[in-house]
Formats: structure tokens, sequence, C-alpha cells
């Protein structure tokens, strides 16, 4: 009997020493699958081997995050990149590198032209057949069912503003690299967009100018509602409150007064300066111009935030500043004001 119940509390306390104990260490993290994920309201149930864009933005934001080797459908509006070299065989691949490269084992190497996202391809689509096709436009529901019907993923992107386009960078990586990436890499870059515009705005807080942004011709501005409106805002107050899409409203001119003028490079700078609305402006008496190169603030990339220090840099000559954000910003740089002096100056 007693041979019996030593067996007995032998085995019990085996048993319970193989069970975990209440409040000795932390329980294991249950691991989270990377896919299946939701962007835009689009489920993605593996990681896309192929991608096509219909957005030049869009494809220089694939590109800048490094997924050039997925593209194979660029937009109308794209200058194809030259391929990438091979990369060299490593025999240090861990196990989840080794199936991601499986993943790419007869992968279609024809690359072309599909549209633009006003007006897609479909038959380019079809015959490349990117599993994935980012735009920066909704399709209608007819070019929608012929995509689905051979499993054709539509992911819509808003790029109208700094809001839509931190979540571009959060749902193109959430595509890509699934949800474990978009909660590491995406936080972090979004994160760090964060803090170089607060350093840009943080560096101007005490003398704010006011200013204005001519668009393309002089009825067209960066209105507070825009995107470029949005980043002047980090380093000047916009001579236009109130107005909005882009739009300069005539019975309101003679209530602005701009300390200076942000105008595209294409633009006439002289017809901008003898006309007889603006001349009783600051900026216009005082010369007080800063013309804008390239995609400068309309670029659709954290990069921007490299053109707006510059833009910074020219405004306020004495403002402090710190290397630009982020490195390699294909946009090109605000130059001087007229004659090399300051803007303002």
């Amino acid at each position: 009997m007693k041979k019996n119940l030593r067996a007995l509390l032998a085995l019990s306390l085996s048993l319970l020493l193989t069970l975990p104990l209440a409040g000795c260490g932390e329980e294991p993290v249950p691991e989270i699958p990377d896919y299946p994920v939701t962007a835009s309201g689009v489920s993605i149930e593996k990681a896309p081997r192929v991608v096509g864009s219909l957005s030049s933005a869009l494809t220089n934001l694939l590109l800048e995050l490094g997924y050039q080797r997925q593209i194979i459908a660029y937009s109308d509006e794209d200058t194809i990149p030259n391929p990438l070299p091979e990369e060299p065989e490593s025999e240090e691949k861990d196990e989840k590198q080794k199936k991601i490269d499986a993943l790419y084992v007869n992968v279609p190497t024809e690359i072309g032209q599909i549209g633009t996202a006003l007006n897609p391809n479909l038959e380019e689509i079809g015959r490349l057949m990117p599993e994935v096709v980012f735009t920066t436009l909704p399709m209608s529901t007819e070019e929608l069912r012929l995509l689905n019907e051979v499993n054709i993923k539509v992911v819509v992107c808003d790029l109208s503003s700094i809001g839509g386009l931190k979540e571009t960078y959060r749902n193109i990586i959430l595509v890509m690299e699934g949800q474990n990436a978009e909660t590491g890499k995406a936080n972090a870059l979004i994160a760090q967009y964060e803090r170089d515009a607060e350093e840009i705005s943080d560096s101007v807080s005490s003398a704010r100018k006011k200013a204005l942004y001519f668009k393309e011709n002089l009825s067209l501005i960066a209105t507070e509602d825009t995107y470029e409106g949005a980043l002047l805002g980090l380093i000047a107050d916009n001579a236009a409150p109130g107005m909005t899409c882009y739009t300069l409203e005539e019975e309101l001119i003679a209530g602005m007064n701009p300390d200076v003028i942000l105008y595209d490079e294409g633009m006439d700078l002289e017809a901008l300066k003898n006309d007889e609305r603006f001349a009783e402006w600051n900026a216009i008496q005082n010369n007080a111009f800063i013309p804008v190169l390239g995609r400068g603030i309309s670029q659709k990339s954290f990069q921007v935030l490299n053109s707006l220090k510059l833009i910074r840099n020219q405004m306020y000559p004495n403002a402090s500043s710190s290397a630009p954000a982020g490195e390699g910003s294909s946009s090109e740089p605000a130059s001087s004001g007229e004659e090399g002096e300051p803007a303002g100056e």
C-alpha cells in the first residue's frame, strides 16, 4: 500500500513539473503570421511575387523601399530603370529567406508598361500578370471584375495628403512583406518622418514668416488643405488662410500680404512681379522670391523633407539646421532668391 502511495506521489510530482508555473517567468508570445493581410480593404493572402504600378509616385515609393525586383509592370509615366545585378548566393541565409527565395522560382521576367491611374491598360495588365497593382485612383466595377477573374488584386493609395502618404507607406510594406514588417519597418519610417518634420518646424517657431506658393500659374496656390500647403505650414504661416483646393480667390487678394513668395520654376517671374493685383505685397516690394525646382515639395515621399529644409534655409538664413532628412532624395533643390540673395533679406 505504501509503495503504491509513493508511486502515485512521484507520478503527480512529475506531471506538475511539466506544467508551466503561474507567475514564473513570461509566457511565450505567440508568433503572428505575416499573411493574410488587408490593405485599403483588399485581402492579400501571401507575399506577391510580382507587382505593378499605375502611378510614377507609387513606383518611386516601391523603388525607394527596395522592391524593384518585384516590379514587372510600370506606369506609362515611368522611365523603366535598368535591371538590378544578380544577387550573389549566400550560405548564411536563414530559413525565412530561403522560403522567400523559393517564391521567386519561375517568376515572369518580362517587364512592360500598363497605362496610368486615369487610363489603365487592362490588356497589358492581363498579359504581364502582376499579382498586385498599386494605383492612386479607384477602378470601375467592371475593371475590377475583369482583373479579379485572373486573381489580380488592386490596392488604391491616397497621396493627396501627408496622412495619406503615411498610410501609403504602411500599405505598401504591408502588402509586400506582411504585417510583422508593417508593424516594425513602417512604424519606424513614419516615426522618423515625424521627428524630422518636428525639427524643421521647431527651428523657425520664433520667427515665422507669411508665405505664398504659386503652383504652375498665377491662379493656383498651395492652400492650407493641400499636400504642399501642409508642408509649407511647417515653416511658415500660409498667406492665404481660408482658401481651398489650390484656388486663389480674387476678392481676397487685397487682404493678403506675404513676406515671401515661392513659385514653380517654369513660371514667368516677371509676370508675377508686374501683376498689379500683387503690387502692395511685402514680398513684391522686397523682391523676396524662392523658385522651387523639380518636384520640390510636391514630391510624394518622406524624402520631400530634404526639399523643405532647403527652402527653410533660404527663407530663414539663420535658422539652425541638422543634416537633411534621409539620403538620396531625387527631388531637385530649391534655389536661392533672385540674384543669389536670401529671400526676404
